[in-house]
């Protein structure tokens, strides 16, 4: 007998701007729609969970626990405003495998 096993990958992308000019309220846009926080810090932090939680739901689906998921975030900044980036890009991928021996 063999093993039958396969990849789940999923791909999320969050994006933080600032709501608008000379405000310090922070805009996180995903598929689940616009959400917005009085400064950066709750923004990005929201949006780190959210990654997580989205790749979370997802694999889930599939009967995978995170314990056996790998999961990669990548933070890319655009710009600055003072101290906080003009753009924040979270790019979240999942990548989990399904497999049972027969």
């Amino acid at each position: 007998m063999g093993a039958l096993a396969g990849k789940v990958v999923h791909r999320t992308e969050i994006l933080i701007r600032p709501s608008a000019a000379g405000n310090a309220e922070y805009s996180v846009f995903s598929r689940l729609g616009k959400e917005v926080f009085e400064d950066y810090g709750e923004a990005l932090d929201y949006g780190l969970k959210l990654s997580h939680r989205l790749i979370s739901e997802y694999m889930d689906g599939y009967g995978l626990e995170m314990d056996n998921v790998k999961f990669d975030l990548k933070q890319n900044d655009v710009g600055s405003r003072g101290k906080a980036p003009l753009e924040t890009r979270l790019i979240g991928v999942g990548i989990g495998t399904t497999g049972k021996l027969a």
